[in-house]
């Protein structure tokens, strides 16, 4: 009788222990869900915080490169196509029986610039720049015997403006078909550049020539040197 109290009373205690280890366990495993938990959102809050600063430094980014493409863009089209402009209008007269024929062509300033001249049949017509365009336009009226050529200069200094074009000529000797004579030579030279650097930023010429219609040019050259 004894020994199965004695026996209960052990088992008691045992069952005692268990439930008290059982319980112990079971704190523990709270104790580290929750830390798991903490640690959890403790991951996920500097998670979320890496994030929103890569999305801030990506979206800085994003916005410096779009202005820096904006100023770059702004500046490649403002030296393409300066703000400043001035046209001029340049005229070389063929008079087939100048008097001169041996000389070099006589010419008209205005404001101190040579805009015009007068001499022999051309042999050659050239154009010189860096940097524009040149158009060549039929004259139709047969009573004329200019070769008109309009320049329009830009530039992002208007400083260049009047000092871009210029119209010169000189008289030549040529030989065709064993027969020599004198005709002349007719220049037009524009300073220009399509880039900041330089003694000439940005400036650009844009030509248009009017040729007459009337066979007076049948034995000109045309030469044209226009780099872009």
């Amino acid at each position: 009788m004894s020994g199965n109290v004695k026996q209960r009373g052990r088992r008691a205690k045992h069952e005692a222990r268990e439930a008290n280890n059982s319980s112990d366990r079971k704190e523990t495993a709270k104790r580290q869900l929750e830390r798991g938990r903490e640690l959890l959102n403790k991951t996920k809050t500097r998670m979320q915080r890496l994030i929103k600063i890569v999305l801030v430094t990506a979206g800085i980014g994003v916005f410096a490169l779009t202005v820096i493409a904006m100023v770059l863009l702004e500046r490649v089209e403002s030296c393409r196509w300066p703000r400043h402009e001035m046209c001029e209008d340049f005229t070389y007269t063929i008079d087939l029986e100048y008097p001169l024929a041996t000389t070099d062509p006589s010419g008209t300033y205005r404001g101190g610039k040579l805009l015009g001249m007068t001499g022999g049949q051309i042999d050659t017509l050239s154009f010189q720049q860096d940097y524009g365009t040149y158009k060549i336009i039929a004259d139709e009226n047969m009573e004329t015997s200019d070769v008109r050529m309009r320049v329009c200069n830009r530039a992002v200094d208007q400083w260049f403006l009047t000092r871009t074009s210029y119209l010169t000529a000189e008289a030549v000797q040529v030989t065709k078909q064993n027969k020599t004579s004198w005709m002349t030579n007719v220049y037009l030279k524009s300073h220009t550049s399509g880039t900041y650097g330089g003694d000439i930023p940005c400036v650009r010429a844009d030509v248009e020539v009017y040729i007459p219609v009337k066979c007076l040019l049948d034995d000109t050259k045309l030469k044209v040197e226009i780099t872009k």
